[in-house]
Order: C-alpha cells, then structure tokens, then sequence
C-alpha cells in the first residue's frame, strides 16, 4: 500500500459551530459543501485500467483510489444532519480526530474510544470494522445526549485501528455505471471494498474510509476514567 501525508489540524482545535443550541459534530457536511463535478471515465495507470475522472488532478485520490469531490466550506449554511463530510471522516480516522471536536483523541495509555450505533446494545467485537472515527469521552458522552441515532449505542477502547479499505460506489468495469450495493439494507447505499481487493478497488468510488478495530475493552461512558 502506498504511504500517503494528509493533513491533521496540526494541533489546534478547529472552530466549533452550534446550531438550536446543540454543538455540530466536526464531521457533519453543511449546506455551502457540495459535490464538485467530475465525469467518470477509464484511465489507464501503473496498475492497468482503473476508474478516474477525465480532468484529474492528484488530489482526487487517496491511496492510490479515486475518492468523491466536494467543496470545503465548514460551518457555511445549514448542517446536514446526521451525514458525513467525506474528507473530514478521512482526516479524522487517518489522524486520530475526535469526530465532534476535531481535536486528537489518543489517551495517556496509548489508547482511542469509539462509541458507534448499536441495536439492543450489542457490544463492539474484536475486528469489527466501522467508518466511525474514534472520539473523546465528554464529546462522546455530549453525542449520546443530542443524537436520536445513538439512543442504542456501544462504546470500546481500542487498542489498535488499521486501514481497512474504503466505503464507496462501485462501478462496472465495462459501462461505468454503479452497481446495486451489496447487503439489503437500503439505508446504506456505500458499498465496502477491502484495500487488498483490488480487482475492484480500482473501480470504486470512495465516500468512506473504513478501519477495523482491535484490542477491545468495552466501555461504560460514565466511567469517569475516560477522562483521562
């Protein structure tokens, strides 16, 4: 896998916006962010034909895969919530940002928590992979408070949290045009690729990043130990 430099914040805790009293998570898109146009085309690269857009530059992708286009306007308009900025999610599962806050999350023990939806409750497993970032424990606690989405949440520490792939539309080789997601949940239109696939990576385009989750300790966010 190719090694890639993006951007963090460089330590500095980005401008945090409110909207009817609530805090709006760092990585909630708004109305002023909206998709760029790019026509999909074949492009042939290192590795053979792959999807790209016809005027690429090098900033449509990551990992050596093509990724959607949108504007950057954070905190212009109205949030869009409960969605996700795809560039924002990718900073912050890359570099360890609070999903709320946008500030790091590593503990003093080396360690991130992740609190993600879960029906009845169902804990995080070993491995599990999400397209979540990790988050800090006021914020997560401040999340479960605003969120109708998390009323049925999990929460772990996580000791390790690699790249996994990527969650996108994928595309036919042949015609260019998207194929039906995988899974029957029509609440979820991305399909998951595995990096390693790349019989298919190459002809996805990437919304997502997705890692999976190891080293799990499950969590209670009224431990006041999350503090730390």
């Amino acid at each position: 896998m190719t090694a890639v430099a993006e951007t963090a914040t460089g330590g500095r805790t980005p401008k945090q916006f409110f909207w009817n009293g609530k805090r709006v998570p760092y990585i909630v898109p708004w109305s002023g962010e909206q998709p760029l146009p790019g026509k999909l085309v074949h492009r042939r690269g290192p590795g053979g034909l792959a999807l790209g857009y016809a005027d690429e530059i090098p900033g449509d992708r990551f990992r050596d895969v093509l990724w959607v286009r949108m504007s950057g306007g954070l905190g212009m308009g109205r949030p869009a919530m409960p969605g996700v900025q795809p560039l924002r999610q990718r900073r912050c599962v890359n570099h360890f940002l609070c999903q709320v806050c946008g500030r790091p999350t590593e503990r003093r023990d080396g360690r991130h928590l992740f609190l993600m939806h879960a029906a009845g409750g169902v804990a995080i497993s070993e491995g599990e992979r999400t397209q979540t970032p990790p988050v800090h424990g006021e914020c997560a606690r401040e999340a479960v408070r605003d969120c109708p989405h998390l009323r049925e949440y999990a929460a772990a520490l996580v000791e390790h949290a690699p790249v996994w792939g990527v969650a996108g539309i994928e595309y036919d080789p042949h015609t260019l045009a998207p194929r039906r997601p995988e899974g029957s949940d029509k609440r979820q239109p991305l399909t998951e690729v595995a990096y390693e696939d790349r019989s298919r990576i190459v002809w996805t385009r990437a919304a997502r990043e997705v890692i999976s989750l190891h080293g799990i300790t499950p969590v209670d966010l009224s431990d006041l130990g999350l503090v730390a």
